[in-house]
């Protein structure tokens, strides 16, 4: 009873033409349901996966301010040798 082509995504809806209420009801329904829990598992996961790049790369700025703080604080302009 499915046929491809018939459903589009329209801002946070599913449009399906071409079928009738009893069909939905009937068949559709429970398609519909696992590929809406299935879309929010997968946006779920890429709003993790963001998250994590996002604290990385947090740390690694973090990081190399600390490096620059500390090569800086090494550098002396006073003439002397530096250590």
């Amino acid at each position: 009873m499915h046929r491809p082509g018939i459903a589009r995504v329209q801002g946070d809806r599913i449009v399906l033409n071409g079928t009738t209420m009893e069909e939905v009801k009937m068949c559709h329904r429970n398609t519909l349901i696992l590929c809406v829990k299935e879309v929010n598992r997968l946006v779920e996961e890429h709003g993790k996966r963001e998250r994590i790049a996002e604290l990385e790369l947090q740390r690694r700025r973090e990081e190399h301010e600390a490096n620059v703080c500390n090569v800086t604080n090494r550098i002396n302009f006073d003439g002397e040798e530096a250590t």
